[in-house]
């Protein structure tokens, strides 16, 4: 399940629920059966861009709304995936109270233990300096093109 499913199935749940909004009424609205909009809510499958305007106008909110791009909640998602991508897995530390997860390696079982803000504040961190060392190579490497002509 992608993260952006989970993401846009997670607000249209929130929206929905805000403005008191039946998934079959919902449904009837947009023309679709309830099923659809459970598996959007789900993160199944997504609403393609048309259809997600005419939720947002149903909601009466911006289509970056939908896609929470401010959301902590797909920080913390965004994190998740490159965790996997990084061959770590994260889960949720069912025995401590303050909302922690742990992180897990297949070779070397739990690695860390860390608050779910630390661990979005780590994935901002790091992105940024992603960011800032990309345009380092990007300057460096134009400078290495031209200078040793």
């Amino acid at each position: 399940m992608s993260v952006i499913k989970t993401v846009i199935g997670k607000n249209i749940t929130k929206y929905r629920k805000q403005q008191n909004i039946s998934q079959k009424d919902f449904a009837q609205k947009l023309g679709v059966t309830q099923s659809r909009v459970s598996n959007w809510e789900h993160g199944t499958n997504a609403p393609d861009i048309e259809m997600l305007f005419e939720i947002c106008k149903i909601f009466k909110i911006p289509i970056d709304e939908i896609y929470g791009l401010e959301d902590s909640e797909y920080k913390f998602f965004q994190l998740c995936e490159w965790l996997s991508v990084a061959g770590f897995s994260i889960e949720e530390d069912l025995d401590s109270e303050n909302d922690f997860y742990l992180i897990n390696s297949d070779e070397n079982g739990t690695v860390d233990s860390m608050q779910k803000q630390d661990l979005i504040n780590l994935i901002d961190k790091i992105m940024k300096d992603g960011e800032d060392y990309k345009e380092r190579y990007i300057v460096n490497s134009i400078k290495s093109y031209f200078l040793t002509k």
